[in-house]
Protein backbone atom coordinates (compact mmCIF):
# COMPACT_ATOMS: atom_id res chain seq x y z
CA UNK A 1 0.00 0.00 0.00
CA UNK A 2 1.14 3.43 -1.13
CA UNK A 3 0.59 6.34 0.92
CA UNK A 4 -0.99 8.17 -1.87
CA UNK A 5 -3.41 5.92 -2.14
CA UNK A 6 -4.65 6.05 1.27
CA UNK A 7 -6.34 9.44 1.40
CA UNK A 8 -8.70 7.98 -1.49
CA UNK A 9 -8.92 4.50 0.55
CA UNK A 10 -9.50 6.87 3.97
CA UNK A 11 -12.27 8.83 1.97
CA UNK A 12 -13.85 5.97 0.40
CA UNK A 13 -14.40 4.41 3.80
CA UNK A 14 -15.28 7.36 5.37
CA UNK A 15 -17.76 8.10 2.55
CA UNK A 16 -19.01 4.14 3.34
CA UNK A 17 -19.07 4.67 6.72
CA UNK A 18 -21.05 7.52 6.27
CA UNK A 19 -23.81 5.61 3.60
CA UNK A 20 -23.84 3.05 6.74
CA UNK A 21 -24.21 5.43 9.16
CA UNK A 22 -27.12 7.47 6.93
CA UNK A 23 -28.73 3.72 6.67
CA UNK A 24 -28.51 3.12 10.13
CA UNK A 25 -29.91 6.57 10.80
CA UNK A 26 -32.90 5.93 8.36
CA UNK A 27 -33.69 2.98 9.75
CA UNK A 28 -33.74 3.99 13.74
CA UNK A 29 -36.09 6.86 12.49
CA UNK A 30 -38.62 4.64 10.75
CA UNK A 31 -38.34 2.93 13.51
CA UNK A 32 -39.25 5.93 15.53
CA UNK A 33 -41.72 7.03 13.40
CA UNK A 34 -43.31 3.35 13.41
CA UNK A 35 -43.32 3.22 17.25
CA UNK A 36 -44.90 6.41 17.48
CA UNK A 37 -47.64 5.67 15.38
CA UNK A 38 -47.92 2.81 17.21
CA UNK A 39 -47.91 4.63 20.41
CA UNK A 40 -50.84 7.78 18.47
CA UNK A 41 -52.47 4.38 17.55
CA UNK A 42 -52.75 2.81 20.99
CA UNK A 43 -53.40 6.16 22.73
CA UNK A 44 -56.24 6.74 20.86
CA UNK A 45 -57.58 3.02 21.61
CA UNK A 46 -56.86 3.53 25.18
CA UNK A 47 -58.89 6.58 25.37
CA UNK A 48 -61.69 5.02 23.35
CA UNK A 49 -61.57 2.11 25.61
CA UNK A 50 -61.82 4.19 28.32
CA UNK A 51 -64.45 6.16 26.72
CA UNK A 52 -66.25 3.05 26.33
CA UNK A 53 -65.58 1.69 29.54
CA UNK A 54 -67.47 4.88 31.05
CA UNK A 55 -70.36 4.25 28.94
CA UNK A 56 -70.27 0.90 30.24
CA UNK A 57 -70.18 1.12 33.61
CA UNK A 58 -73.06 3.73 33.25
CA UNK A 59 -74.96 1.32 31.48
CA UNK A 60 -74.27 -1.31 34.27
CA UNK A 61 -75.07 0.73 37.06
CA UNK A 62 -78.00 1.50 35.30
CA UNK A 63 -78.65 -1.82 34.77
CA UNK A 64 -77.59 -2.41 38.85
CA UNK A 65 -80.66 0.34 39.83
CA UNK A 66 -83.01 -1.04 37.38
CA UNK A 67 -82.27 -4.36 38.71
CA UNK A 68 -82.37 -3.21 42.63
CA UNK A 69 -85.83 -1.88 41.89
CA UNK A 70 -86.96 -5.33 40.46
CA UNK A 71 -85.84 -6.68 43.75
CA UNK A 72 -87.47 -4.25 45.38
CA UNK A 73 -90.50 -4.74 42.74
CA UNK A 74 -90.23 -8.51 43.56
CA UNK A 75 -90.45 -8.09 47.30
CA UNK A 76 -93.49 -5.83 47.28
CA UNK A 77 -95.04 -8.18 45.09
CA UNK A 78 -94.39 -11.36 47.57
CA UNK A 79 -96.11 -8.52 50.34
CA UNK A 80 -98.98 -7.81 48.04
CA UNK A 81 -98.98 -11.59 47.49
CA UNK A 82 -99.04 -12.01 51.61
CA UNK A 83 -101.49 -9.12 51.95
CA UNK A 84 -104.02 -10.65 49.54
CA UNK A 85 -104.08 -14.14 51.22
CA UNK A 86 -104.11 -12.54 54.84
CA UNK A 87 -107.02 -9.84 52.96
CA UNK A 88 -109.16 -13.14 51.43
CA UNK A 89 -108.43 -14.77 55.17
CA UNK A 90 -110.02 -12.00 56.95
CA UNK A 91 -112.99 -11.89 54.29
CA UNK A 92 -113.75 -15.54 55.70
CA UNK A 93 -113.57 -14.74 58.38
CA UNK A 94 -116.18 -11.66 58.34
CA UNK A 95 -118.51 -14.14 55.89
CA UNK A 96 -118.45 -16.35 58.95
CA UNK A 97 -118.94 -13.58 61.16
CA UNK A 98 -121.63 -12.05 60.02
CA UNK A 99 -123.58 -15.87 59.27
CA UNK A 100 -123.16 -15.41 63.13
CA UNK A 101 -124.30 -12.51 64.02
CA UNK A 102 -127.28 -12.88 61.53
CA UNK A 103 -128.14 -15.97 63.68
CA UNK A 104 -127.47 -14.42 66.70
CA UNK A 105 -129.57 -11.37 65.81
CA UNK A 106 -132.30 -13.93 64.55
CA UNK A 107 -131.81 -15.54 67.87
CA UNK A 108 -132.27 -12.52 70.14
CA UNK A 109 -135.22 -11.81 67.94
CA UNK A 110 -136.68 -14.87 68.52
CA UNK A 111 -136.07 -14.11 72.46
CA UNK A 112 -137.54 -11.02 71.98
CA UNK A 113 -140.69 -11.78 71.10
CA UNK A 114 -140.60 -14.70 73.76
CA UNK A 115 -139.84 -11.91 76.54
CA UNK A 116 -142.81 -9.90 74.83
CA UNK A 117 -145.30 -12.65 74.80
CA UNK A 118 -144.32 -13.87 78.63
CA UNK A 119 -144.73 -10.21 79.59
CA UNK A 120 -147.95 -10.81 78.38
CA UNK A 121 -148.87 -13.39 80.37
CA UNK A 122 -147.17 -12.17 83.14
CA UNK A 123 -149.51 -9.07 83.06
CA UNK A 124 -152.35 -11.44 82.29
CA UNK A 125 -151.43 -13.88 85.18
CA UNK A 126 -151.27 -10.55 86.95
CA UNK A 127 -154.62 -9.56 85.84
CA UNK A 128 -155.86 -12.85 87.02
CA UNK A 129 -154.29 -13.44 90.24
CA UNK A 130 -155.77 -9.93 90.83
CA UNK A 131 -159.10 -10.61 89.86
CA UNK A 132 -158.73 -13.62 92.01
CA UNK A 133 -157.61 -12.17 94.74
CA UNK A 134 -160.96 -10.19 94.51
CA UNK A 135 -162.77 -13.06 94.13
CA UNK A 136 -161.23 -14.36 97.52
CA UNK A 137 -162.01 -11.05 99.28
CA UNK A 138 -165.37 -10.91 98.49
CA UNK A 139 -165.80 -14.78 99.31
CA UNK A 140 -164.32 -14.07 102.88
CA UNK A 141 -166.07 -11.44 103.58
CA UNK A 142 -169.05 -13.10 102.38
CA UNK A 143 -167.91 -16.27 105.04
CA UNK A 144 -166.71 -14.43 107.02
CA UNK A 145 -168.77 -11.36 107.33
CA UNK A 146 -171.78 -13.18 107.07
Amino acid sequence: MTLDRFPDELEEFVERVNVALHEEITSAKNVVARANAEKTALANALAELRDQHKQVQSQLDTVLKDLHRGSNLVGITREIAEARKTLEALKAETAEATKALAALSKERTECQAKVTALNGEVSQLGAVRAHNQEILAKIRSQFLGA
